[in-house]
């Protein structure tokens, strides 16, 4: 995978509904108008805001992790845009990404934030970035300063929810159906 085709040079615009199914305009001429005006899709028509930074090696020690925005208030922009292969102009980002990998011959560790038109894939593993291969991961998010986290881990609300109910449910079951005393 090249990701930094991903990050700006060389892109395309994403297929759309009406490009695969042409007759579906004529049939649902609201369609666009709704999708247009839909949440989602004018969320970030100004382009998202997202950290942009580089760090080879630790040569940037507020863009790497962990990362604090205090430190970063300069590397923040509220409007991130990015060409498009030989278009003229700018277009407004839709993702913000961060790229965290090591240089898979010399054991530098790359770190970029920036942000992006189309998504990454939100993988680890291997990767070419400029030529170069790494390994670590592909990260975008959708949401203003997104970039600025490190990747979470643990658990979230939700499994905290689910744990809690199927220990209220072993817990009632243990109640009703007591074991066996032992032999």
């Amino acid at each position: 995978m090249e990701a930094k085709a991903v990050l700006g040079s060389a892109l395309t615009s994403p297929p759309t509904l009406f490009q695969f199914f042409p007759s579906a305009e004529k049939l649902f001429p609201q369609a666009r108008t709704l999708a247009a005006s839909s949440p989602e899709y004018t969320k970030h028509q100004h382009g998202v805001g997202c950290y942009e930074c580089h760090s080879m090696n630790g040569s940037d020690q507020h863009c790497g992790d962990p990362f604090h925005p205090a430190y970063n208030v300069d590397r923040y922009t509220p409007r991130c845009e990015q060409a498009i292969g030989n278009r003229v102009g700018k277009f407004p980002a839709r993702y913000c990404t961060k790229i965290k990998g090591t240089n898979l011959k010399t054991n530098e560790v790359l770190i970029v934030r920036s942000c992006s038109l189309y998504p990454l894939d939100n993988t680890c593993g291997l990767f070419k970035f400029e030529s170069t291969r790494y390994s670590g991961c592909l990260m975008s998010c959708n949401r203003d300063a997104c970039n600025g986290a490190a990747r979470k881990t643990g658990y979230s609300p939700g499994h905290a929810r689910w744990i809690t109910l199927i220990s209220l449910f072993v817990c009632l079951a243990m109640r009703h159906f007591p074991l066996p005393e032992p032999l």
